[in-house]
């Protein structure tokens, strides 16, 4: 597996809409990954909530702008899906490059 940051995280129209997530039924969000070598690949965030949708997004964009998310590719170069690196922290799970974040801020997707 080969693993390149994520830079930025778009949402493509701000809609939030129901489908089915990893977790079962929920809300999504359509977003984009910018990569750190330019590239750009279209993805979702989600939640089981909707309200909690709009958190979540930060909390990815968070991870992003901290170095600790990051986009993994299979042998043959093929979007595989993303991880975030964190650290257990004083207040929850921080990004591992950022020790200032004061909300809890990784997961998968």
């Amino acid at each position: 597996m080969k693993e390149i940051p994520i830079i930025t995280i778009t949402p493509v129209t701000g809609t939030i809409y129901k489908g089915m997530t990893m977790s079962g039924p929920g809300f999504i969000l359509d977003v984009a990954y910018t990569l750190a070598d330019g590239r750009t690949f279209p993805s979702t965030t989600s939640c089981r909530k909707k309200k909690d949708v709009p958190s979540a997004l930060a909390r990815d964009q968070r991870n992003a702008t901290a170095g600790a998310f990051k986009a993994t590719f299979n042998e043959h170069g093929e979007f595989w899906g993303t991880v975030s690196i964190c650290h257990i922290g004083g207040s929850g799970l921080e990004p591992a490059h950022s020790s200032t974040n004061p909300q809890p801020a990784c997961h998968e997707s």
